[in-house]
């Protein structure tokens, strides 16, 4: 066992043998042992000495190990493994010092956070809940929320715990922490046992701020305890359209009666105010501002609202949105001249591009709601019905030079679509296919590690194929080419041109 230590110190179906192994052991065999696993696995390691025999120098030896993982985040398996070590010690000042550094968002932190709390126990969840808000880091408590899979037990003895933490998420406004934590746990329920009060302080005492997330979090605990009784839908719907923004009018019209035309008509003058905010074809930050709030509303379902309650209101939308919508002639005016490979792109080339973008479909190109992957999958979409002469390659550089997208934005309008062509020649690492429905500048090329046992045992199958089905996966962004693959099945969102 000892040659493989270090390989079965990170494989957890070793962990119990590994322990065993350690008690086994002569006294004086054990910190030789121990190091070799904390070398790998600092957590196992202090488990390994804390249910073992005291040995006070080897806990201290340990616990330096442990903190010098913990604080490298760009491992996030060792720094998780770390701070679980540390919390086995109950070094817990220690993880609060090392957290403190932790003041901005960052996606490894997220990770580091998912592997200490996955399968943590309710008391360690806790001690770093307590930790991260003790902190003032919002975006901590949100990651230990996020990470930590288990159960929360509200009881006699974990509730003053739970209080004190309420009372802190309140105090530093932080009411959409709260609410998600109380969601996710199923403990919204709880909620007047744990603050040890009733329904008409609590939810009072909640919307003294006048803000979205507090009414949200205000109306999930009326709802979890069905108390509208004492506050109504309707109290909730005056409170949600007095908020500024979008949000708390989404939320009133997903909770309103159709019946209640009181309620209806309150909304519908919200959204009047916001579409009157809006001055023609003002470039103002402020008018800016509400043309995004308007578009948040309808991508969420607005529209389908608007047209069966108001539809007035719902015509005085469409001409906001006709007004704003974005001139493509003057976006492609704006292009600057393009290099394609080293060579300057020809005039006629340039004219045939702008006619594939003039004619594809206009209602798509035109709409303010339009994402950029829908807008280049229009423009895809026409120009592979055109049978346009521009080779693929050159249609990618002119879309990135013309247009403010990503080729992200480009990768997912292509993947959108699917084609057959036919087998030109089969090589020992993949297949040289044609295909009618686009020009290329390179060959078109398949690898053989993109072809499943399914799609063809032996690629010398594929010699006589004329009807592979293939897609454009990705872009290669020095060299303006394209990757295929196989499909052997089309998804409900593909189309096959």
């Amino acid at each position: 066992m000892m040659a493989d230590l270090h390989i079965k110190a990170v494989q957890e179906k070793y962990y119990n043998s590994i322990k065993y192994f350690y008690h086994t052991l002569p006294p004086d065999k054990r910190p030789e042992f121990i190091k070799t696993i904390a070398e790998e696995n600092i957590f196992l390691a202090s488990q390994c000495v804390l249910t073992g025999q005291e040995d006070v120098g080897l806990e201290i030896q340990l616990k330096k190990i442990a903190l010098d993982k913990a604080q490298h985040f760009s491992n996030a398996s060792q720094s998780a493994h770390g701070f679980l070590a540390l919390a086995e010690f109950d070094c817990f000042e220690d993880i609060l010092t090392l957290l403190s550094q932790v003041t901005t968002a960052k996606r490894i932190y997220s990770q580091v956070f998912h592997r200490i709390l996955a399968n943590a126990d309710q008391s360690v969840f806790f001690k770093f809940l307590e930790i991260c808000d003790k902190l003032k880091l919002p975006h901590l408590v949100q990651y230990a929320i996020s990470s930590y899979n288990g159960a929360v037990r509200v009881d006699s003895v974990n509730r003053q715990v739970l209080k004190n933490m309420f009372t802190d998420f309140l105090a530093n406004t932080h009411y959409g922490t709260l609410r998600v934590m109380l969601e996710k746990f199923s403990i919204a329920d709880d909620y007047l046992y744990i603050m040890q009060s009733d329904i008409q302080t609590e939810v009072n005492k909640i919307l003294n701020v006048k803000k979205y997330t507090a009414i949200n979090l205000a109306y999930s605990i009326v709802a979890a305890y069905n108390a509208y009784d004492v506050f109504s839908k309707s109290f909730f719907i005056r409170k949600f359209t007095g908020t500024i923004g979008i949000k708390g009018i989404l939320t009133a019209i997903r909770m309103v009666d159709e019946k209640n035309v009181a309620d209806i008509q309150r909304i519908n003058k919200k959204l009047a105010d916001l579409l009157s905010s809006v001055d023609g074809i003002n470039n103002g930050k402020e008018n800016k501002k509400s043309i995004k709030l308007i578009k948040i509303f309808f991508k969420k379902g607005g529209s389908e609202y608007l047209e069966n309650n108001d539809y007035q209101l719902f015509l005085k939308y469409q001409d906001v949105i006709r007004l704003n919508q974005p001139n493509i002639k003057e976006m492609l005016g704006k292009r600057e001249r393009f290099t394609f490979l080293g060579t300057e792109v020809a005039e006629s080339d340039n004219e045939e591009f702008q006619k594939i973008v003039s004619d594809c479909d206009i209602n798509i190109l035109n709409s303010e709601l339009s994402q950029p992957h829908e807008i280049l999958s229009a423009i895809f979409l026409q120009y592979f019905k055109s049978k346009s002469s521009l080779s693929i390659e050159l249609l990618i550089g002119l879309l990135f030079s013309s247009f403010n997208i990503s080729f992200q934005d480009i990768s997912k309008a292509m993947r959108r679509y699917a084609f057959t062509g036919g087998v030109l020649e089969i090589r020992k690492y993949g297949v040289y296919i044609h295909c009618d429905t686009f020009q290329t500048t390179q060959p078109l090329f398949i690898p053989k590690k993109s072809f499943t046992v399914k799609d063809a045992p032996n690629l010398g199958e594929l010699r006589f194929a004329h009807d592979l089905k293939f897609r454009i996966v990705s872009i290669d962004i020095r060299k303006f080419t394209i990757q295929i693959a196989p499909i052997s099945k089309l998804s409900s969102n593909m189309i096959m041109v």
